[in-house]
């Protein structure tokens, strides 16, 4: 277990410093958003990812649904009207 979570950090990295490359990149900002919700339960980066992705595209459904399904489950009803 423990290298599978060295794996995923290294994702998370390497996700992360790809988009500080190109922040144009909606499909990774996603990716990173699915693993840090998924393998470390952090909904800060997932925001943040999410967010990104929508400024990279904003008709970007995949990212739209993810963020407003985390930001439903959070009980922050007015961050799904934002």
């Amino acid at each position: 277990l423990e290298e599978e979570d060295g794996e995923f950090r290294s994702a998370i990295e390497y996700l992360v410093e790809g988009l500080r490359v190109d922040p144009s990149d909606a499909v990774s900002a996603l990716r990173l958003a699915r693993l840090a919700l998924t393998h470390f339960g952090n909904v800060r980066l997932a925001r943040g990812a999410l967010e990104a992705a929508l400024r990279a595209d904003p008709h970007f459904w995949p990212a739209l649904t993810l963020l407003m399904e985390m930001l439903y489950s959070l009980g922050d009803d007015l961050g799904c009207l934002e």
